[in-house]
């Protein structure tokens, strides 16, 4: 279901746009959380670049996305 709710809002509000990268966000979440660690750490970056460029390195979003790309690659 995330992966139909990121392919839609790419789509209709662009790769950039804060709903879509929530979107990523939360696909990672689910991949970490089904040990999909590779997958999960390549989206979890999508999202810290994706957030630094929109909202910024200081924005809560942004640093949420960073603490969560360092607990994947702590359990890879």
């Amino acid at each position: 279901m995330h992966r139909l709710a990121l392919d839609g809002r790419e789509i209709v509000l662009g790769p950039h746009h804060p709903h879509t990268l929530t979107s990523i966000h939360n696909l990672s979440l689910v991949l970490r959380f089904q040990a999909k660690y590779d997958e999960s750490e390549t989206m979890h970056r999508r999202a810290v670049n994706g957030r630094t460029k929109v909202l910024g390195t200081d924005h809560p979003a942004t640093l949420t996305s960073f603490h969560n790309l360092a607990i994947v690659l702590r359990y890879q």
